[in-house]
């Protein structure tokens, strides 16, 4: 539980600075660097030691954190208002494809003995995002109709009542999706069956 945990502590530590790094350094530069930085810190989990997992999961926790905020905040500057709805809702879907493929293929791995392949889905996963980066458009600096997208303060969205009641349900929806993604496999092949399903 711990080692779990310790991902979702650094990822959720490191948001701001998602917002922080990819405004001074621009969504490439920050995405290469956070998932080529993950791909290599992640190579340590073969090692399977409690103290080394359950740091290395939290600085990965953290890096991976810093590429979401930065992507979502480069989805936002690039895909254009008109067709925004329909095209995160594919991007929504993408996200969760992983789910599908990654994680019954380490199942099969985990069954097989073969944990060390599991434990380098990460790095494989983080090296792989690097290299795409490369390939990404540059964000555009501004809305598309010439004027300049003014960000508000920490203090002035903290101010703002739908910002708590949105924190609110993201905290109710990711405590409960964690803990079913988490604990309900472990569940269901105590039981002898794939946890996948």
């Amino acid at each position: 539980g711990m080692v779990m945990s310790s991902f979702y502590f650094g990822a959720t530590l490191a948001r701001p600075l998602g917002g922080y790094f990819s405004e001074k350094f621009g969504a490439r530069r920050t995405i290469l660097f956070s998932a080529a930085a993950g791909a290599l810190v992640a190579l340590s989990f073969v090692l399977l030691n409690f103290k080394v997992l359950l740091v290395s999961r939290f600085m990965v926790g953290g890096l991976y954190s810093i590429i979401y905020v930065t992507l979502t905040a480069y989805q936002g500057a690039t895909v254009p208002a008109q067709c925004r709805g329909r095209v995160f809702s594919f991007l929504g879907l993408a996200s969760i494809s992983p789910q599908f493929l990654v994680v019954p293929l380490s199942e099969f791995f985990i069954d097989r003995g073969d944990v060390k392949i599991y434990m380098i889905f990460s790095s494989v996963i983080l090296a792989l995002l690097a290299l795409f980066v490369l390939s990404m458009p540059g964000e555009r600096q501004n809305r598309g109709d010439g004027e300049e997208v003014r960000w508000g303060s920490w203090s002035e969205l903290l101010k703002r009542r739908d910002t708590w009641a949105l924190l609110a349900s993201v905290f109710v929806l990711s405590f409960t999706a964690t803990a079913s993604t988490q604990y309900v496999p472990s569940l269901v092949r105590s039981f002898n069956l794939k946890g996948t399903l």
